[in-house]
């Protein structure tokens, strides 16, 4: 679909000066929004109001959610409100005072970057293309190439992270996003910037944007060259991030090794950065991780905020001063003091080039702005890491700390969730702006809905997809030809098998072709995408891994017993066993006892693969996770009986847990039980995956047990930064699991486990990472629930109407997981084939109308109602038993549109 059409969520605000009038509001907005009616300006309160509710999510949830926060607002005493899986906020009291921009620096830029929100957001387009025609004014290449490579071209991820390429990007989309947020009505009082941030914070502060874009542009420019002339550094350099590990260990170890490595961030007391000689960095990586520490290797080539860039440093100073620096309208405080720059401009060139070469702590700087009243932080970049870094420094004292934009979710999602929160939070916002944009008035005459333009946009849409999808089946043809190499001749090979490849020296790269079905292997249907049967089954994140790692065993010719090391381990989509099968591509390429696995749907639509991992066969050291601060029973709502009754969708053969001996606010400590039978690890998988499954499983439970989600939340990996497999137990066997687990920002966990069994590490997995996805509340009934929410709504005429454009980007989002899982709860084996054929949401949602018709045609009937599944349409006939029903289904329009036929039993 195209992005412009993407639909963001809807942003909800109503206020009012107590709570009996705030429920009325609620009653009348629900009534208005039902109706189909947009809620009226009478409504809307301000920032200023005592009571204030504010709701973000698609306009078809809209009313169920007020209905939501109706209920618990009704409950005596509640005074705050925050349900983040729900888009659901509620705040009460005076308006919030003190508020913070941060703007970030450059480690918050990704390809791809805010795509969705240029979409929508006309600030961002404006920057990104006066900074693109600078650089083309000077014959020069477009720095937006960087995050939107043109089509048939690479990414150069590298050059995101460059001083010369990358820095004028995140500056420019930075003093987008701040136009963007001034706009709702949001003022600062403080400005602070992270590093290359600082830049932003003190245009921001001391230009007006709109007229000073081009002068900016320009100096953006005039840095980048000057960049470009620097020869990268020798020795080389490089960052390192470092976790769990003691500060007076961190200082000790830096005194070791005094002018090759130097403390450069003091980001929060969770996180430090250093930055240094490459090859001693790569040495006190090593030492941090036996020691029980995280040493994270960042994708800088130079070591900021060290003497060692002092060059870089000299550069930036004598280019300060062609920027114009007016006195600064808002103060603009400094990671490197502390403290307010200026108020003189040389003063402020001055502190911005001394940060350079010494130690910036933001830990510090927020400290200083929170006591100065500042507790409201809001980031204004395309990421929100700077947010994780404010809560842990201000943990446990009264604060609201969000971003703009994020790497895991939609942007526009994200930044209506965070004017969501200014609102309930009492920061001041132009309401009047934000109903203008959310509910525009209607057009005054609606088009018919089988009009023809409409019919020929779908024609259009249709084959524009269809011709995308040659074209990426072609690129993707010709890359696996490419890794083949040219006229190289490989011996046939049976579905199912793996190869074993001649090494010659050099990598050798390979491919080869495995079918899965649940007919071989049952126990992988107790992996699927609903709860009972039917459901779509998918394969576990740990099941992918414990295949890659099979297939780097025989690749390699290592020994079963020999431990494997994956590291670099990444999920990109869900590999399904759509009708039960499932045909992969799995291609690797050897270099000695080292291999790189991916796994590809046989028939992708994707040129990325959908499971990737490096496989090492090596000696591996297993450091022991950092005590979790056991104590007391540990006791927890949430058992493994309930975990799944109650939430998970996993069968018989993946219910591993046992019992939760322990759950605290770090981790959670469990005993497992090894389920899947003897021939399930035979040669297809180097582990268990149904117990490593366990993990994602006890991060789920913790979650719940927190109150952090609800049963409409899916918690799905997608990462792991390092897993050893060093046994697999046969079934039966009692396995001790202890996990440390920590949640970043609204949408992400990371967490690391140890699994253990007679006194034996069998396998560890660190760096865990799970993204939290909150579905819409009927698709989560439907797939995870008991079925019983309609899709549908009746009409006066007796039709039924789903809006398909609200459900089409839901349902084809991610290869069209949803809907596959969807189809495979409604659709029975007679219908499924062809629809699979061809996948059309529109299709399946017009099946799903015209079944839900024929229910209500029944139940009038006074006749037992059937599941949707236990109904058949050939055409546009239902059958069902000895019932029958004709309809007619109008493509094309939206509201989707199916009506009885005048002939029907």
């Amino acid at each position: 679909m195209n992005p412009t059409e993407h639909a963001p969520p809807r942003l909800l605000l109503l206020g009012a000066p107590d709570r009996a009038s705030l429920l009325g509001r609620i009653d009348r907005a629900t009534q208005r929004l039902a109706s189909g009616i947009s809620p009226l300006q009478d409504e809307l309160g301000q920032p200023d109001e005592q009571e204030r509710l504010a709701i973000v999510g698609p306009a078809q949830e809209l009313v169920a959610l007020l209905a939501v926060a109706r209920e618990k607002l009704a409950e005596p005493g509640r005074t705050r409100l925050s349900m983040r899986n729900r888009g659901i906020y509620f705040g009460q009291g005076q308006q919030a005072s003190g508020v913070a921009f941060l703007y970030p620096g450059e480690g918050a830029q990704r390809v791809g970057m805010m795509d969705t929100a240029r979409q929508h957001l006309s600030p961002l387009r404006e920057w990104l293309s006066a900074l693109d025609q600078t650089f083309l004014g000077h014959g020069h290449p477009p720095p937006s190439e960087l995050i939107y490579p043109p089509s048939g071209s690479n990414a150069d991820e590298s050059a995101l992270f460059d001083i010369a390429r990358g820095g004028p990007l995140s500056t420019a989309i930075s003093l987008a996003l701040h136009e963007v947020l001034v706009g709702y009505g949001v003022r600062p009082d403080a400005l602070l910037g992270h590093s290359n941030g600082e830049h932003a914070a003190v245009m921001a502060a001391c230009l007006d944007l709109s007229r000073d874009r081009q002068h900016i542009c320009d100096w953006l420019h005039q840095t980048s060259r000057a960049g470009l002339a620097l020869h990268p550094p020798e020795p080389a350099q490089g960052m390192l991030a470092v976790s769990a590990f003691s500060s007076t260990a961190l200082t000790a170890l830096l005194a070791e090794r005094e002018g090759e490595v130097f403390l450069a961030m003091d980001n929060c007391s969770l996180q430090q950065v250093l930055g240094g000689h490459r090859a001693e960095l790569e040495k006190v990586a090593e030492h941090i991780s036996a020691q029980g520490g995280i040493g994270l290797k960042l994708p800088f080539q130079r070591a900021y905020h060290t003497p060692l860039f002092a060059r870089w440093g000299e550069t930036l100073a004598a280019h300060y001063p062609l920027l114009a620096l007016p006195s600064p309208k808002t103060p603009v405080y400094s990671c490197l003091t502390g403290q307010a720059m200026g108020p003189e401009a040389d003063a402020m060139r001055e502190t911005m080039a001394r940060q350079w070469t010494a130690t910036i702590s933001l830990r510090n700087a927020v400290e200083n702005l929170y006591a100065k009243g500042i507790h409201t932080f809001i980031e204004v970049g395309p990421d929100n890491k700077l947010c994780a870094f404010v809560d842990d420094t201000l943990r446990g004292r009264p604060h609201l700390a969000a971003g703009m934009a994020s790497a895991r979710q939609d942007d526009m999602a994200v930044l209506k969730t965070l004017l969501a929160q200014l609102y309930a939070h009492g920061v001041g916002l132009d309401v009047h702006g934000i109903r203008l944009r959310e509910f525009p008035a209607p057009p005054p005459v609606a088009r018919p809905l089988t009009s023809p333009p409409q019919r020929q946009g779908l024609i259009e849409r249709q084959a524009a997809l269809i011709t995308d999808a040659k074209a990426r089946m072609q690129a993707m043809q010709q890359s696996f030809l490419s890794r083949r190499g040219t006229g190289s001749a490989h011996p046939a090979t049976k579905p199912g098998t793996a190869v074993t490849a001649a090494f010659s020296g050099g990598a050798l790269a390979r491919e080869l072709r495995r079918q899965l079905s649940t007919t071989a292997m049952p126990w992988l249907a107790d992996h699927s995408l609903g709860r009972g049967q039917p459901a779509l089954p998918v394969l576990a994140f740990t099941t992918s891994l414990a295949l890659a790692a099979a297939v780097a065993r025989q690749t390699v010719g290592a020994h079963r017993s020999a431990p494997v090391v994956l590291t670099a381990v990444k999920a990109q989509r869900w590999l399904a066993l759509d009708e039960g099968k499932l045909g992969l591509h799995i291609a690797w390429s050897r270099q000695a006892n080292t291999v790189d696995i991916s796994l590809r749907d046989e028939q992708p639509l994707h040129d990325e693969p959908a499971f990737s991992s490096h496989v090492e066969f090596i000696p591996a050291a297993v450091a022991p996770l950092a005590p979790l601060g056991e104590q007391g029973s540990g006791r927890c709502a949430w058992t493994p009986e309930r975990f799944y009754r109650e939430y998970a969708f996993h069968g018989p053969q993946f219910q591993c847990l046992r019992q939760v001996t322990w759950i605290g606010s770090t981790g959670i400590v469990a005993e497992l039980e090894t389920t899947l039978p003897p021939a399930a690890d035979a040669e297809l998988f180097a582990a268990d995956p149904a117990l490593l499954d366990g993990a994602g499983q006890l991060v789920a439970l913790w979650l719940l047990e927190h109150s952090i989600i609800t049963a409409d939340t899916g918690v799905f990996p997608y990462q792991a930064r390092r897993v050893v497999l060093h046994e697999t137990p046969p079934p039966g066997v009692r396995v001790r699991c202890e996990g440390r687990i920590a949640v970043h920002g609204e949408a992400v966990t990371e967490a690391d486990f140890v699994f253990s069994a007679g006194g034996r590490i069998i396998a560890t997995i660190e760096g865990f990472a799970q993204r939290l996805i909150a579905l819409p509340s009927i698709l989560a009934n439907w797939i995870f629930g008991d079925g019983r929410m309609a899709f549908s709504s009746s009409t006066a005429s007796g039709e039924r109407t789903i809006n398909l454009d609200e459900w089409r980007d839901t349902l084809e989002a991610n290869g069209g997981i949803w809907a596959r899982a969807l189809a495979h709860r409604v659709l029975n084996a007679h219908e499924l084939p062809a629809w699979s054929s061809h996948r059309d949401v529109e299709d399946l949602l017009a099946r799903i109308a015209a079944k839900e018709l024929a229910l209500e045609d029944m139940a009038r009937r006074g006749m037992p109602t059937p599941p949707l599944h236990a109904i058949t349409i050939s055409r546009n006939l239902l059958t069902y038993g000895d019932y029958d029903m004709s309809f007619d289904y109008r493509p094309g329009g939206t509201p989707l549109r199916v009506a009885r036929s005048k002939a029907f039993s």
